[in-house]
This record gives structure tokens, sequence and C-alpha cells, in this order.
């Protein structure tokens, strides 16, 4: 963020500020203004790391000269990504931060699962993050005709042999259904059960084919989420979540923060692709995206850390790396 100075009565943009300490000009990351007893951020340099260095014991500087600190665990730069070496848990996530503006775009590529970036970081137990993993439903079986993950769309239940999320459809040879999500249709149910005169033995389709009995796929279906947590005062809460089901691949490969210290909201975009190109479509829960979501009343500091993030993947594959990062 780029700072205005009125130098003889002409506005002029501060995009580099020197300080000279002992002699020594060094180049400033952050200067603060204070305007009626209150700081705000004046300048800020804009960060850029792509970890393309070999470091131990810790993340090094950044290509922006930005000096990271270990917060939790322990993190080292490893020839283009940042990995932890500390395997997180629902009350301790592995954590490193630089001094940054509390307002501003963050965002990281090549995300693994379970990994993804922090802000309004004040303290080891005080902080906030976005991320990848935490997968916590997987299931094998067939989706049905006109049904997606949460429901059906061109085919009504009953058209197909259903009178009800929660019902038994004889007339298509099931005889006893369990079902938390979506419809059973031609035998074939997304979660559980019991029909053996289509095929359906279980959560898969044996003797005929998915398609002949209206299921239009079949494997594992992953629901691959992106979670904001918080950590306040050490006690780490999921405070929001969205989710898309699918069928193949690790889904969410990116994200990308704006975080505003002023509103206390964080405008969420998450991509499929590696280098923050495609958004993810309307997740499972109706949202599109970039999409806004307010998680704190008052006002963070006017500078708090921002950074790299680990958090448990679920029942996934564990992920310790993440990809460049910028912020601005």
């Amino acid at each position: 963020m780029a700072g205005n100075i009125n130098i003889g009565g002409i506005w002029h943009t501060a995009n580099k500020i020197s300080v000279n300490i002992g002699g020594v000009w060094h180049t400033a990351q952050s200067a603060l203004i204070n305007i009626s007893g209150v700081f705000h951020t004046w300048f800020q340099n804009n960060l850029l790391d792509t970890w393309s260095r070999t470091t131990v014991g810790n993340l090094g500087t950044s290509n922006t000269l930005n000096i990271w600190t270990t917060i939790i665990g322990a993190w080292y730069s490893n020839s283009g990504v940042a990995q932890t070496s500390t395997t997180p848990t629902y009350s301790s996530f592995p954590l490193a931060t630089t001094p940054f503006s509390s307002t501003a775009t963050i965002s990281v590529q090549s995300v693994s699962q379970g990994a993804g970036l922090s802000f309004w970081q004040t303290s080891s137990g005080d902080w906030y993050a976005l991320s990848t993993g935490n997968v916590l439903t997987q299931y094998t079986g067939c989706t049905s005709a006109g049904c997606t993950a949460y429901g059906c769309t061109v085919y009504s239940c009953s058209t197909y042999g259903c009178t009800s999320y929660i019902t038994a459809c004889a007339s298509y040879g099931c005889t006893r259904v369990i079902i938390r999500q979506g419809c059973v249709t031609y035998g074939c149910t997304r979660y559980s059960v019991v029909c053996n005169t289509y095929g359906c033995t279980g959560y898969s389709c044996t003797t005929y084919g998915c398609s002949t009995y209206g299921c239009n796929a079949y494997g594992t279906f992953t629901q691959w989420p992106v979670s904001l947590w918080q950590s306040i005062a050490g006690t780490i809460s999921l405070i929001w979540q969205n989710t898309w089901t699918v069928s193949s691949g690790t889904y969410i490969n990116s994200l990308s923060a704006k975080v505003n210290a002023t509103t206390g909201t964080v405008q969420i975009t998450p991509y499929t692709d590696t280098v923050l190109t495609n958004i993810a479509p309307t997740s499972d829960q109706g949202n599109s995206f970039p999409y806004t979501v307010t998680v704190v009343s008052g006002i963070p500091p006017v500078s708090a850390g921002i950074g790299v993030v680990a958090i448990p993947a679920g029942i996934v594959t564990q992920g310790y790396t993440v990809g460049q990062i910028t912020a601005s």
C-alpha cells in the first residue's frame, strides 16, 4: 500500500520508505501515522515470497525482505514451498507470520490439503486462518439421474420411485434406505442402502452399470472444504466452512483473503488451480465467490501478523506445504 506525501504543495506517491539508523539506510516495511491518538497505516510495502531458498529451523527472509517468525511448531523454506515438520492437531496449528497491515489482500498458491494462510495474528493464541483440508465426508457409490450433491434438479424423486428423501423405494428394488442427503433412484444411493434387485450391494453397483439404472457417475466422492478459523486466547474454533462435493482430485488449490480491519470482514476467494486464475464455482451451500464473512465485531490492531498455517486435513492425506504467498 503506497503512501502519499506533500512536498512543496505537490502530492507525491511514496512506493518505498527508507530510514537512516547509525548512518546506514534501511528499507522500511511499513510506516504508521498517529491521528488524534490512533495509529493508522500510512505506508505498507508489498509482500512476495516464492520460498526459493533452503533454510533450517526458520523460513528466513522473503523476496521483499520481510522477516518471518515461527509462532507455533517448526517451519522452513524448501526450494519453492514453505513447509512445516509439525503435525497439526485441533488444539495446535503450526503457524508462521510476518508483520503486515491489518487491512490487506493475502494470497497463497499451491496449498496442500490442510494448509492455508493466516492473518490478524497478535500472539501465539490469537489469530485467524483460512485453510483447505479438514475433509470429514467421503463415500463411494453412485450419483443419481438428475441428482446433484444435495438434491434433485432435473428429475423429482417421485418420478424415479422415491417418494421422499428418507423413505423406502420398493418399486425400484430398494428394500431399506438410510439417507442423510440426496435421492435414491434405481437402487443406487449416495450413502447407505440395501438394493440387490438392481445390482447395488452396499455402496457400489455390481451387476448393472451405473448409467443403465439412472446413475450418472460412480466412484469416490469427497466434500472438499475451505474453512475459516479463529484462535482466541488459545482456543481454536471453526467459524465458517463451505464444501464442494466432487468425484476426483484435490479440488481447492489456492486461496485469497481480502481482510478489512475497519469492518472486521474477510472476503474469501478459493481457486481450483495453483495460480489464482480459476475461481471455484458455487459451493454446496449455494455461495458464489468472492464471498464475504464478518468475523469480528471489534477492530483488530492496525498492524498484525500474516502468514502460513497448517490445520488437520481430516480423512485425506495431511499436507504440510504452502506455495508462493503475496500480500498488498
